[in-house]
């Protein structure tokens, strides 16, 4: 009753439509800003992310709009309100998709008027080093995710489908993973380059300490326990002002090495193995159970990606470009945006690619492949390559 209460006071507060003259107009009708505060930040937004309403939205871009909020009702927000307003918005999973932390909040903030407006603030850099020095990452998750234990393929897919089926559940898969987008924002905003230029010396012992601090803290999560690479401590660790210092403490280890593996034609093809690649975990995979459209065939793991499963057939590795894979004589090029006849022929646009699986419909079919250390899915062509792309087949 309260949270309804609180949206049907915001609902005539704010508008939502965030691109239009109607917002300046929703703007003027503005005299008082519901209380907000860092207990019930995400109240601020008029939709859930786990209604009706929000399933329904079928671009990323459609979504990024419907969580826009009036810029009247922002700058009456003190920065540690908007911080935490930032951290609940239902897109915050976008920083997760893009290849590091620093260009996913980058590109969270060109599409949210919440991330612009922050930016402008003066005290945004305090605000956040403050909110990141005070952080704690619980070892515990609220969900108990025990049902997924040991499956793969459709009894994977099918008992996490059942799990989301409980509205509590499917709230607290978003509250588990909360501290896990929040420390990625925040380091990824520290990385942005106009915002890591303005820190102090002092500001970079502080954080450097702090980063190892929640790694130890991280290690015992049972959500962090599969995270990516710090990119913030690794920033820090190797920033000329810091070299005194961290002399005194540890030294950085390199987070991966080089190594090759064999096309079918045997040319060898460059690869990264991270020394920290795991499988994700459970609240991730659930979490991108809530995309619709997704069937989930494996956790995948956190340091692999689509060209590596496709190409190399192996999550154990990060593979740039299939390059010559395509190159050297191993697979042959049978046409551009046509439908997959045979099965595991594989796929291929710019920075894409997938296996064909079988056909869906009369005109397309279903793929298998992962994105940027995400679990390993299929879903459709259409859907995964909606412009161009070329299909190959195996010749050795």
């Amino acid at each position: 009753m309260k949270k309804k209460a609180i949206m049907l006071c915001l609902s005539t507060l704010l508008c939502v439509n965030q691109f239009s003259t109607a917002f300046g107009v929703c703007a003027a009708q503005i005299d008082v800003v519901p209380k907000v505060t860092v207990r019930n930040a995400e109240e601020i937004y008029p939709i859930d992310p786990n209604d009706k309403e929000w399933a329904k939205l079928e671009t990323e871009e459609e979504k990024f709009d419907k969580t826009q909020i009036n810029n009247i009702v922002i700058d009456q927000l003190t920065s540690e309100v908007l911080l935490e307003v930032i951290i609940k918005n239902p897109m915050i999973s976008a920083i997760e998709e893009q290849e590091t932390r620093k260009d996913g909040v980058e590109t969270f903030v060109q599409k949210t008027n919440v991330g612009k407006k922050f930016l402008e603030r003066e005290d945004a850099i305090d605000a956040v080093i403050k909110e990141y020095l005070s952080l704690e990452i619980p070892a515990d998750t609220l969900n108990d995710y025990s049902d997924m234990d040991g499956l793969t393929g459709k009894a994977l897919d099918d008992a996490v489908t059942k799990l989301l089926k409980d509205k509590e559940f499917s709230e607290n898969v978003d509250k588990d993973l909360e501290s896990f987008h929040k420390v990625h924002f925040l380091e990824g905003f520290l990385l942005q380059d106009n915002i890591y230029e303005q820190l102090t010396v002092a500001n970079k012992r502080e954080l450097y300490a702090k980063s190892l601090e929640l790694q130890e803290q991280e290690y015992e999560s049972d959500v962090f326990s599969y995270t990516a690479e710090k990119e913030l401590y690794r920033a820090l660790a190797q920033d000329q002002d810091m070299k005194p210092y961290i002399m005194l403490r540890s030294g950085v280890n390199d987070p991966h090495k080089t190594e090759y593996v064999d096309t079918p034609k045997g040319s060898k093809v460059e690869v990264l193995r991270y020394t920290n690649n795991a499988p994700n975990s459970d609240a991730t995979v659930a979490a991108f159970k809530k995309k619709d459209g997704y069937t989930v065939y494996a956790r995948g793991y956190t340091h692999t990606n689509c060209h590596a499963y496709t190409w190399a057939g192996t999550t154990s590795v990060w593979l740039a470009k299939p390059g010559k894979y395509l190159s050297d004589g191993s697979y042959k090029k049978v046409g551009s945006r046509i439908r997959p006849t045979s099965p595991y022929q594989k796929i291929n646009s710019a920075g894409h690619s997938a296996i064909f699986i079988r056909r869906a419909g009369e005109r397309d079919c279903i793929v298998r492949t992962t994105l940027m250390g995400k679990p390993i899915y299929e879903t459709t062509l259409s859907r995964d390559f909606p412009s161009d792309y070329d299909v190959y087949d195996r010749v050795c």
